[in-house]
């Protein structure tokens, strides 16, 4: 093999006459670009396998060049199902000049957080100019809870709009959701990413694992459409109501929390009760710096951001 390389390659320096010939040209030029592509390939993931590339270049590259083996395991990832969307010339406020309490609740299971905020749990009561004009936005992706969040509804009507089967996200789209099949803790293991959520990612909750997301075998994939977060925000509150977004989904706040940090959003969000999970549980991939910088440019705009950690239900 490399003697017949050898020789395709030494007919390239002949004399220039018989280069003029068209069958010998179009076999250099071939035999030239063949080069320039193994050369190309070489560099790029030999970076990669090195850890001297970037990782947005490796990822492509790996999916693109390296052939169906490293395609495998690069489609073990999941990807965001849309990008992040802070502002929209379309969006429009409400009609209305009455100030009220506005309770957005993001990962709301059967409503059951929705009863805290019923209960004062969130201490808003005081906070709001009129305690009994408030309004509730229930958004839940795994459909097991749709039925229960209708009867939350039925029971406040003109109050509480629901969004079962929906996800909560940074943009409208349609996303896989993966159910976690075990009642006995109310399916809290569901989320958009489907991977194996273990202790070790608590025990460094900001820690971002290097290689592919595996998909857990026992979780039930569904196609569910996303709900924007921001959008929900922006068109369901004006300056003067006291807001509150409680964020409970699994590794997505990672996706939403800075998205809405650079949102016209935020102008009226108040209040942000937002469970952190690990990094790894993420669609996108924000690091931990980020995540931080952008929950202080929401305290700088003046919303209360408070340590937050939602109980199992």
């Amino acid at each position: 093999m490399a003697q017949a390389i050898l020789a395709q390659e030494s007919r390239c320096f002949r004399p220039l006459k018989d280069l003029l010939q068209i069958s010998v040209l179009n076999k250099c030029m071939a035999l030239f670009q063949s080069r320039v592509v193994f050369f190309f390939l070489y560099v790029s993931i030999g970076g990669c396998f090195a850890g001297t590339a970037p990782k947005n270049r490796c990822e492509s590259t790996v999916a693109a060049e390296s052939g169906p083996m490293l395609l495998q395991t690069k489609t073990q990832i999941r990807k965001q199902p849309c990008m992040c969307e802070a502002s929209n010339g379309a969006w429009t406020r409400p009609n209305r000049t009455n100030n009220k309490c506005v309770f957005i609740d993001l990962g709301a299971a059967g409503g059951d957080t929705f009863q805290k905020f019923m209960n004062n749990g969130f201490g808003h009561a005081k906070k709001c100019n009129n305690q009994d004009d408030w309004e509730a936005f229930l958004i839940e992706a795994n459909p097991h809870f749709k039925d229960q969040l209708l009867q939350v509804a039925k029971s406040h009507p003109g109050k509480v709009h629901t969004f079962g089967g929906q996800a909560a996200y940074m943009c409208k789209g349609v996303t896989s959701f993966f159910l976690d099949p075990n009642v006995k803790h109310n399916h809290w293991g569901s989320s958009m990413d489907g991977a194996a959520h273990t202790a070790s990612d608590w025990q460094k909750p900001n820690q971002m694992r290097d290689g592919a997301k595996h998909q857990m075998s026992n979780r039930v994939k569904v196609t569910v459409p996303t709900v924007n977060v921001v959008q929900l925000i922006y068109e369901n509150s004006i300056p003067g109501d006291y807001v509150i977004v409680k964020m409970d989904i699994e590794g997505a706040e990672w996706d939403v929390v800075p998205c809405l940090s650079k949102s016209q959003s935020v102008g009226t969000l108040s209040a942000l009760y937002v469970e952190q999970h690990p990094v790894n549980w993420q669609l996108g991939d924000t690091t931990p710096d980020e995540f931080k910088s952008a929950t202080h440019r929401l305290i700088q705009q003046g919303v209360f951001v408070p340590h937050y950690y939602s109980p199992t239900l």
